[in-house]
C-alpha cells in the first residue's frame, strides 16, 4: 500500500511526518486481518547483500520476541549507532480505530 501523506488533514497544519499515524491506522482498517504493518519511507535504501532481512529482522519470531520484551527494532551502523532508517513496525491492538481523512 502506498500513501499520500498530504491526504490527511493533520498534515495541512503540521509537519507531514504526522500523517504516518493516520496512514498506519488506515492500513489496519483496509487490511483487517493484518497483525502488523511495516512502514518504510519512500526514500529509504536497503543495502547489504550479505544480510537477509527476513532472517535478521522480519521473521515473526524475531519481531515478536523483541516487541514482547519491550525492545526496539533498530538498524545499527558499523559503529553500533542507530540509523534513522525510515522504518517502523507496529502491531494492531484494540486501540486501532476508524480513521477519518
Amino acid at each position: 500500500m502506498t500513501v499520500n501523506l498530504s491526504s490527511y488533514l493533520i498534515t495541512h497544519t503540521t509537519h507531514p511526518v504526522w500523517g504516518k499515524l493516520p496512514a498506519i491506522l488506515e492500513a489496519f482498517e483496509k487490511y483487517p486481518d493484518a497483525e502488523w504493518v511495516w512502514w518504510l519511507d519512500i526514500d529509504a535504501i536497503i543495502m547489504s547483500p550479505d544480510t537477509d532481512l527476513y532472517t535478521s529482522f522480519l521473521s515473526p519470531s524475531i519481531v515478536q520476541s523483541k516487541l514482547v520484551q519491550g525492545e526496539s527494532i533498530l538498524i545499527l551502523d558499523d559503529t553500533h549507532t542507530p540509523v534513522r532508517s525510515g522504518l517502523l513496525t507496529t502491531v494492531c491492538t484494540p486501540w486501532c480505530v476508524k480513521v477519518d481523512k
